[in-house]
Order: structure tokens, then C-alpha cells, then sequence
């Protein structure tokens, strides 16, 4: 569990290249909402998680989805994730359905399922991010390669 925020790197390979995310996870706390906005500046993705087994978190999302949008630039993009889908179908508060009727409803890029007691999904998530960061700003990139090589 993450107490405050924390901060890991993850490495991909999307087309020929190798990308470095930085990931900073800033938790849930209430507590520490004030210090994670600081975390958001320059963001080219927020990553919003729930658990599919506690309704509570399900419905904090429209809170999370206005305070990264005011936090963030314009062009943020935002990938919806449900966790812990290694729970039984008994334990689950919230369908797989539901999820994905808010992430159309509230325009988010991506939604999918993972589990990180299992590891299920989370390197796909990861690279998906990745190729959709990448895809948005591959010809920023080119031209920026470009600018280097002349100089």
C-alpha cells in the first residue's frame, strides 16, 4: 500500500524506441491530497485506479477525474483501471460493465483490469500508456531528433 507517494521508472519499447516512464503513485490519502498536486505538472497521463471490490473507491473517481483535469494540461490523457480483478465474482462491487460505461461517459482514453497481487495486466497497461503517449507525440519527438542532429 502506498503511504504519501512514491515514485518508480519502467522502461518499454514502442516501435524502435526505448521509453523511460517516470510513475508517481500518490495513493488515495486524503491526508496527502494537498502535497500530490504538486506530482501532476507535466503529466502526459494520469492512470485512475479503483478497486473492483469497494464501491467507495469506485464512486471517488469523479473526484479524481476533476482534480487531475484542473491539475493537469488540457491534453492529459487518462487511463481507468480496475484492481484487484484476481478477487472471486462474490467479493466484486463494481462490473466490469459499469467501469467501462464511465470511461465512455467521461471520455477517458482507456479502461482495463489488472490485478497487482498477480502481476495480470500490468505490464500491458504500462505498455499501452506507452504506445498512446508515444503515438500523441511521435512527431514532436522527430523534430526534436531532427533539431539535435543539425546542431
Amino acid at each position: 500500500m502506498t503511504v504519501g507517494v512514491e515514485f518508480g521508472s519502467y522502461l518499454v519499447r514502442v516501435e524502435d524506441k526505448i521509453l523511460k516512464l517516470q510513475i508517481w503513485d500518490t495513493a488515495g490519502q486524503e491526508s496527502f491530497r494537498s502535497i500530490t498536486k504538486i506530482f501532476y505538472r507535466g503529466a502526459h497521463a494520469a492512470i485512475l485506479a479503483y478497486s473492483v471490490g469497494m464501491r467507495s473507491s469506485f464512486e471517488n473517481l469523479n473526484d479524481w477525474i476533476k482534480e487531475v483535469r484542473n491539475s493537469c494540461s488540457q491534453d492529459v490523457q487518462l487511463f481507468l483501471i480496475g484492481n484487484k480483478s484476481d478477487i472471486s465474482p462474490a467479493q466484486r462491487e463494481v462490473t466490469f460493465e459499469e467501469a467501462l460505461e464511465f470511461k465512455q461517459k467521461n471520455n477517458l482514453l482507456y479502461f482495463t483490469e489488472t490485478s497487482a497481487k498477480s502481476g495480470d495486466n500490468i505490464e500491458k497497461l504500462f505498455l499501452d500508456a506507452s504506445k498512446f503517449i508515444y503515438l500523441k507525440y511521435k512527431d514532436q519527438l522527430a523534430k526534436m531528433a531532427e533539431d539535435d542532429a543539425a546542431s
